[in-house]
């Protein structure tokens, strides 16, 4: 079977098809492989270095990475139940995030108990989702997510290795209610998995001269760190 080669003049149709390529165009007006891979992180994050909570504001369409804290089933209260109780949610998931400082509440009332069962305490993720404030605590309702790998439980990780895992970058992508953070890096991983840049602009003459990476190269940095987030 011959491999798929993508090259930057490309439709994203070819290599996403047509429900991702579709969204990131009506999101971001993005049309071609070598505009999606111009849609560059606003920001790296390392497993170390957590979103600091303290400033987050109202409104704000945020994705942070945090850890969890705790996470918990809530009973609802019957006028919470609405008009017909007997269908509805008889119980929400509070968790709390951490960066160490500050706190964020995120709320789940559809599938609290699957959500209490993933979010577990000491577990890093990005979570995405608009800033409120209820009874002067930030939160998130029904956030988006997406849990990062834990680091190898094997016993014999050297430090090397596991001091690696620690620095290893994040990608935060500009993004959306409608495309996450982590749905974007996966999209650039599906097109740099086949991506073919082409002839170089630069002789390597030149690039050699200035101490430039190759066109290929400086692309695949520029668009993803190693981490694909999983999300």
């Amino acid at each position: 079977m011959l491999r798929t080669v993508t090259t930057l003049r490309d439709p994203l149709i070819r290599p996403l098809g047509r429900k991702t390529s579709d969204a990131l165009e009506n999101v971001f007006g993005l049309h071609t492989v070598g505009d999606l891979l111009r849609h560059y992180p606003r920001r790296y994050y390392t497993r170390g270095e957590l979103t600091s909570l303290a400033s987050l504001r109202d409104g704000d369409h945020i994705t942070v990475l945090a850890r969890v804290e705790k996470a918990s089933l809530v009973p609802m209260r019957a006028q919470q139940w609405g008009r017909a109780p007997a269908k509805g949610p008889r119980e929400r998931a509070e968790v709390a995030v951490t960066d160490g400082t500050a706190r964020l509440k995120l709320t789940f009332f559809a599938r609290a108990s699957y959500h209490v069962k993933v979010l577990q305490p000491g577990k890093l993720g990005l979570f995405a989702g608009t800033v409120s404030t209820f009874r002067g605590h930030r939160q998130l309702v029904h956030p988006e997510y997406e849990m990062l790998p834990d680091s190898t439980a094997d016993d014999r990780i050297t430090g090397e290795l596991a001091a690696e895992y620690a620095a290893e970058l994040i990608p935060v992508y500009p993004a959306s209610a409608k495309l996450s953070s982590w749905q974007i890096s996966k999209a650039i991983g599906v097109v740099l998995d086949t991506l073919d840049a082409t002839e170089d602009p630069l002789p390597e003459e030149v690039r050699n001269r200035h101490g430039l990476w190759p066109r290929e190269m400086a692309i695949r940095a520029g668009s993803r760190s190693d981490l694909s987030c999983g999300r």
